[in-house]
């Protein structure tokens, strides 16, 4: 993935429930995954959308220290939102590629869900904003 400073700025991050769908290639397994949420600590970049998964070690002094292993990464510029899922006012997705990847995505509150909607709102709009540009400037 290389430096995460190419990622632009972190804008949130938050620990979640996610469960994945995948359309492509069903399985009995995949089938199953998608049922049992796993516990994701979500990254919010500028550019880029990581999935983390938060260890918590013990140090010497008996204190616990968090470290992230790297799950998934979306890029920003590539997915769609949709903001509100059936029978889950805490749910909402995050798709891309046609909804052939779709990942549901549980806060712990309505409340968080929102900001964290409205933030990832703020960056596909400036993205469609700075490519509109682009375009009218005759810059491609």
């Amino acid at each position: 993935m290389g430096d995460v400073g190419e990622l632009g700025k972190l804008l949130m991050q938050g620990s979640f429930n996610v469960w994945t769908d995948h359309k492509k290639g069903h399985n009995k397994v995949k089938d199953l995954a998608r049922f049992k949420p796993m516990q994701r600590h979500l990254f919010l970049y500028a550019k880029m959308l990581l999935f983390c998964k938060k260890r918590e070690e013990n140090t010497d002094g008996h204190e616990k220290t968090a470290s992230y292993s790297f799950k998934n990464s979306l890029k920003m510029s590539t997915v769609g939102i949709t903001e509100n899922v059936k029978g889950d006012n805490k749910k909402f997705e995050i798709w891309y590629n046609g909804r052939e990847e779709v990942y549901i995505i549980q806060a712990s509150s309505v409340e968080l869900k929102n900001t964290w909607i409205s933030e990832i709102r703020k960056v596909l709009t400036g993205q469609l904003e700075a490519c509109r540009g682009r375009t009218q400037s005759g810059i491609r």
